[in-house]
């Protein structure tokens, strides 16, 4: 990744305990390093250069994944499509606290057994799950403006992004056969669908960057994406104490690659009952839920009637 600066007096390394490989370059070596952002209207001065740091495609990964759940024999892994749980029943579970039974959906009941584990990890709408169980989550959807291209022909290959490029304000990403560029983080419910002036000024601020793609980033259609944010930017991940099977797993916010196999490995742990204290490399317990994923029988009815979501 490469962060671009303007006035070298603004680059900071990142934080102290950060381990990210970097080195701040400056002068003509941006250009040998990165000879794309010659061609910003606004040639920054020096670069912050996590020379390590990578780019890959979630969705393609998300669906091979999917597939080898699906046809490895080793594995008992059934995927339901189509399926928007609106309603969630609750009984008297262990020790007294209440269990999840049944998940009332689209597409009829389905039944969880008293040895079953449930796992809300619905990213963005996580929230509107955990409310139906008459609890609050912290979580909040943080739209972000996307536009994908592929990779055009026309233009020179030394004048195109080989790696993230940003100024803190637009990204943009090479991944494979194609380019995006991205911005902006907007609070509108769960509502995907680009806003007409926010989209003009995005677009305005790629074609700053990234003059080279004019016509492409003139031509594309913005996609817009919800990232599930959590109110004190940490991840929400364990078991909800509240109930005795009720697990989740949500909120990375732009974090979601760096942390997701660490996070599905607490998971599984948690779901197994194995040791949670074998050594993660990190310290799960402050990611835990507790104290933040709380108890709300009449604020999640009063969010739920808010948000129309069916009871």
């Amino acid at each position: 990744m490469a962060l671009v600066f303007s006035d070298p007096s603004q680059v900071k390394p990142s934080a102290k305990n950060s381990h990210e490989p970097q080195k701040i370059i400056t002068g003509d070596d941006i250009f040998k390093q990165e000879p794309s952002i010659k061609e910003m209207t606004h040639k920054p001065t020096a670069v912050r250069f996590d020379y390590k740091a990578l780019a890959a495609d979630s969705e393609r990964f998300t669906k091979a994944l999917a597939e080898k759940c699906v046809t490895d024999p080793t594995l008992d892994v059934t995927f339901v499509y189509d399926t928007k749980v609106q309603g969630i029943d609750v009984n008297s579970g262990h020790d007294g606290l209440p269990s999840i039974s049944a998940l009332n959906t689209n597409r009829g009941v389905i039944k969880v057994d008293s040895d079953t584990q449930v796992v809300a990890a619905a990213g963005s709408w996580t929230p509107q799950l955990l409310a139906l169980c008459g609890l609050y989550a912290p979580v909040y959807p943080l739209k972000g403006y996307c536009i994908p291209m592929q990779v055009p022909k026309n233009v020179p290959e030394e004048k195109l992004p080989s790696r993230i490029v940003s100024d803190e304000v637009v990204y943009t990403s090479r991944l494979g056969d194609q380019i995006r560029v991205t911005s902006i983080g907007e609070f509108s419910g769960w509502n995907t669908k680009p806003d007409v002036n926010v989209d003009k000024r995005f677009r305005e601020a790629a074609l700053e960057r990234m003059p080279q793609l004019t016509e492409q980033i003139q031509s594309h259609p913005t996609r817009c994406g919800l990232r599930p944010y959590v109110s004190d930017g940490i991840v929400l991940l364990g078991r909800v104490e509240l109930f005795s099977n009720l697990l989740v797993n949500c909120g990375p916010g732009s974090n979601g690659w760096k942390i997701c196999e660490g996070a599905g490995e607490v998971i599984a742990r948690l779901v197994a009952n194995e040791d949670i204290d074998k050594p993660l490399g990190f310290e799960s317990e402050y990611l835990s839920p507790k104290g933040r994923v709380v108890s709300a029988p009449i604020f999640s009815k009063i969010c739920l009637s808010r948000w129309q979501i069916d009871m």
